[in-house]
């Protein structure tokens, strides 16, 4: 098992208010991290600036690397996963941040099928999938006595 290697975060959502604030504590700990986003480039921009602010506080060095992916599409998922690995080699912990916050009515009275089902596909269904690509990776990673175990954490914010 490789120790030298600096341990990488996947934070889903990183320019949301929870997984900004993930990403913002874990750059705080030394983590390497690869931000999934899904919004505009100057909010992972400024995002990008407290991950590095929050690192130099501790007088620790990090990696950083985003990816703008739409998560609810299969493609999305694995070419995410897919870049993580390339870029650091290893997934150490998944934070699935704020998942199933898009696509919400404003009024219980006013939600339709189509909305429900579009907080389904981007909440659970691209949650639940991206934790299998995940864990499958870390499984190999941990067998392969590249590191001693993974970390999965879903935080959920489902409001209507």
């Amino acid at each position: 098992m490789d120790d030298t290697q600096p341990r990488a975060a996947l934070v889903t959502a990183a320019t949301g208010a929870i997984g900004s604030a993930v990403a913002i504590e874990l750059a705080h700990r030394g983590w390497s991290l690869f931000c999934q986003y899904s919004g505009a480039e100057a909010e992972a921009g400024e995002v990008e600036q407290a991950l590095r602010r929050a690192a130099q506080k501790q007088q620790r060095r990090i990696d950083t690397a985003w990816a703008k992916v739409d998560l609810s599409q299969s493609a999305g998922r694995e070419q995410l996963v897919e870049q993580a690995l390339d870029e650091f080699e290893r997934i150490d912990l998944l934070v699935n941040a704020d998942a199933g916050s898009a696509g919400v009515a404003e009024d219980l009275l006013e939600l339709t099928e189509d909305a429900f089902a579009d907080v389904m596909a981007s909440g659970v269904t691209a949650t639940l999938f991206l934790t299998q690509l995940v864990a499958s990776e870390m499984v190999r990673l941990v067998e392969a006595g590249e590191m001693e175990a993974g970390k999965i954490v879903t935080l959920s914010l489902i409001h209507i």
